[in-house]
């Protein structure tokens, strides 16, 4: 797609937008709610990240429900953000049996972390498929992944039945035999959080300090230490992801010419560190886009949001058993896992 479409893709970004990141919203902080501007996704995409970083972690206004930033408070300030009041995809989505979830303004049941297992143990359970049943094994000590999906992302969703995998495969033969693509609303959102766990030993200012966290029902203590944004703003999706600064160094790190924004100094927030963006499979130079996490995409870190995303796919069962990975091509010599 030329520039000019990706340009009106972001004018209609725009106008959407205003829905989930209110304007000049002034509370008594004195510091107004920020709303992303669509078209810096294509003009100014590390400037961009940081907006988003900045958005979705504002505080949320919980009395006014789902997903609405507090204008009252500043980012930095005590209480849920954003993005954490978004729809849990793993509890609140895609259901075990798969059934309609429930709507928007339904209440979380919980506050416990739930342990997702991570991409690294999804990949291992490929490698072992089929050998003793061996399935996906959680090692405790992994981080656990959190997803979480805005209104509009939610919404169309649980309107066109893509909640089960049946519903998928209805939708897309629908598509197909209407000529058309499948295409989310263009003020979709959707995050990718990895937590640690802390022991209660490493519960000091020191160690968990410099961590956003969230303690669960049952007193546990999770720091954030990864979280991807991906947007709907351009064709392919505008992907970033940020990292705890001490946490592991990125293996294929990007430089960041923009800088952590100053509102973020002084708060929590000041320990985090843009690690790349992404919006296109390749560079201007025709080069492959590389943008990974080394905790989240541990163990396959040479390769791509947008790619791994675009291989993703409901694959023919074999022996009543769907491929897990079907981005997963196996692994080099050095252990990496090999994806898009």
């Amino acid at each position: 797609m030329n520039l000019i479409a990706r340009m009106s893709g972001c004018a209609a970004a725009l106008l959407v937008l205003s829905t989930i990141f209110p304007a000049s919203l002034q509370g008594q902080s004195g510091a107004p709610v920020l709303r992303p501007n669509p078209a810096d996704a294509i003009n100014q995409p590390h400037k961009h990240a940081w907006d988003l970083f900045l958005a979705v972690n504002h505080p949320a206004d919980l009395s006014q429900g789902r997903g609405i930033a507090d204008p009252s408070k500043k980012i930095g300030d005590a209480g849920q953000v954003v993005w954490e009041t978004w729809k849990l995809a793993r509890t609140e989505v895609f259901l075990d049996p798969a059934t309609k979830p429930e709507t928007w303004e339904t209440p979380p049941s919980n506050t416990a972390k739930i342990v997702d297992p991570p991409k690294s143990s999804v990949l291992v359970a490929e490698l072992l498929k089929g050998k003793n049943g061996i399935g996906i094994q959680l090692d405790p000590g992994e981080p656990t992944n959190e997803t979480r999906m805005n209104k509009p992302t939610f919404d169309f969703i649980r309107d066109n039945g893509l909640y089960s995998v049946e519903g998928q495969e209805e939708f897309m033969q629908a598509m197909l035999a209407a000529a058309q693509k499948m295409s989310f609303p263009l003020e979709s959102i959707e995050v990718k959080a990895s937590w640690r766990k802390f022991a209660v030993a490493e519960e000091k200012p020191e160690i968990s300090g410099r961590y956003y966290t969230h303690r669960d029902e049952n007193g546990v203590l999770w720091g954030l230490a990864a979280l991807h944004i991906l947007t709907k703003e351009v064709p392919n999706w505008f992907w970033t992801s940020f990292r705890q600064v001490d946490g592991p160094t990125p293996a294929f790190p990007q430089p960041d010419p923009v800088g952590r924004p100053a509102a973020l100094n002084g708060t929590v927030w000041q320990n985090y560190e843009l690690s790349g963006v992404e919006s296109d499979f390749v560079d201007s130079m025709g080069r492959p886009n590389i943008l990974s996490d080394p905790i989240i995409e541990g163990g396959f870190e040479h390769s791509s949001c947008i790619s791994c995303h675009a291989h993703a796919a409901i694959r023919t069962k074999v022996d009543d058993v769907r491929d897990e990975m079907p981005f997963f091509f196996g692994v080099d010599g050095a252990g990496q896992g090999l994806t898009p």
